[in-house]
């Protein structure tokens, strides 16, 4: 049941190889009593673990492994999304939101996850979402943007509806 530091070892780089199976290296570190030493591979870990929330309390250090989980995970994606956009990562969220060649499934998960933020970094880009000639991100965007309360997104919303009625629901608020 020893490996020895350089087994340990590399078992520990199997939570950040690409071709390992990380959530079965995690549970072969856990079974050899393994606990991480450091906010990365307390991240690791816990993306490895498909502990989004303890991913989360590791911040910003977690923005990586979780961007990497969110391309390759087809079950957790709106989880994914979710502890990103508690981070504040715009980036990796807003790029799979906008892209048109991502998967239909990716960018509704994402979309998802968005209509339920009111996290201060995906304000000013969300009103970047609205001029989007795809009216699913534009919807999406506006409804996002009646989440937050905030009279600065009144203008552009004005704007939108003026070239579309499908934003209504954003003005709930």
């Amino acid at each position: 049941k020893h490996l020895g530091d350089r087994g340990m070892q590399a078992l520990i780089s199997g939570l950040v190889d690409a071709d390992c199976d990380k959530g079965r290296v995690a549970a072969a570190l856990k079974q050899l009593g393994w606990q991480p030493t450091n906010p990365l591979e307390r991240a690791l870990n816990a993306v490895a673990s498909q502990n989004w929330k303890e991913a989360v309390a590791e911040g910003s250090v977690a923005i990586g492994p979780l961007s990497i989980a969110f391309k390759g995970s087809c079950t957790e994606r709106s989880r994914i999304a979710s502890a990103l956009i508690k981070l504040g990562a715009v980036k990796p969220v807003l790029t799979v939101f906008e892209d048109e060649d991502s998967d239909w499934e990716e960018r509704k998960s994402v979309g998802n996850a968005l209509t339920n933020t009111t996290h201060p970094q995906f304000f000013e880009p969300l009103i970047t979402c609205l001029k989007s000639s795809n009216s699913y991100v534009c919807e999406v965007a506006a409804e996002a943007l009646g989440r937050y309360r905030d009279l600065r997104a009144v203008p552009p919303l004005i704007e939108v509806l003026g070239r579309s009625f499908f934003c209504l629901k954003a003005w709930s608020w």
